[in-house]
């Protein structure tokens, strides 16, 4: 299951995905830490199936995009909202960011 929520604002949307198993978990390298804060991700759970007709639909509007987890993040490259060579990991959990206007 993957989760997504938007977080609405006059000027813009975020859009926080992440695989529901993540969330309330906290990852780490010595440089860089990622806390899939319930606040900020836990949202509408959906199947892969559901969350990819989403992200379809919210691609065409003008997001940013911050994505987290295995799934979530290949179903984004899938739909090519993000490069895979923009993919970072952070405790071995891909994380990635994406901007458009």
């Amino acid at each position: 299951m993957i989760k997504i929520k938007l977080h609405k604002s006059m000027h813009n949307v975020v859009v926080a995905i992440a695989d529901a198993e993540l969330i309330g978990k906290k990852f780490e390298t010595e440089k860089l830490q990622l806390e899939v804060n319930s606040i900020f991700y836990d949202g509408e759970t959906l199947t892969e199936a559901q969350a990819e007709e989403k992200m379809k639909q919210l691609k065409e509007r003008p997001c940013s995009f911050n994505i987290v987890g295995e799934r979530a993040v290949q179903l984004a490259i899938k739909l090519k909202i993000i490069d895979e060579q923009n993919v970072i990991k952070i405790g071995g959990v891909p994380h990635a960011l994406s901007f458009s206007i």
